[in-house]
């Protein structure tokens, strides 16, 4: 992966059928002949064929445009997001943008632990970066506001490595 996007492999498909098709027309022009199946094209190996495959899947996943416009019907809403290091912000989502930047506001940190529950910290105002979001969901108000945080124990999640 490259600032510019994923790293295109060095010779595709498309490419092996353009070299194909540029070796019959300089056999139809030119005055010394060039079989082209016997022109040496390297074939690729099961690894890079798998390689290929898995940027396909992933470029298939993943599509940004479907992410944005499910989070426009979270805007005014309140969600709760799960980060990339293990934490959970709960607020009225308020925007994002294309890198899926978060901005929170009326915001709280949910603070896991087995010895004392669920620790409210109030934040405000707050952006979390795309980069570091792992989840985001909305917040069924009703059925939040029921829980006693006080007597809920529990692990602080991992953080997700990569």
């Amino acid at each position: 992966m490259t600032e510019n996007g994923p790293v295109e492999p060095a010779a595709t498909t498309k490419d092996v059928k353009n070299i194909e098709t540029q070796l019959r027309i300089v056999n139809e022009t030119c005055s010394s002949k060039i079989d082209a199946r016997e022109a040496k094209i390297p074939k690729r190996t099961q690894h890079e064929q798998g390689h290929l495959q898995a940027l396909s899947n992933r470029n298939q996943r993943y599509d940004i445009h479907e992410t944005m416009s499910g989070l426009e019907s979270y805007v005014n809403t309140t969600v709760s997001i799960i980060t990339a290091d293990g934490r959970n912000f709960v607020g009225t989502l308020k925007g994002f943008d294309q890198t899926i930047n978060i901005i929170l506001d009326e915001s709280h940190e949910r603070v896991y632990s087995m010895n004392a529950g669920i620790e409210q910290v109030v934040l405000g105002l707050h952006i979390i970066r795309g980069d570091n979001v792992a989840v985001i969901g909305q917040l069924d108000e009703s059925i939040d506001s029921k829980l006693d945080f006080s007597t809920i124990r529990g692990l602080p999640l991992e953080p997700v490595v990569h």
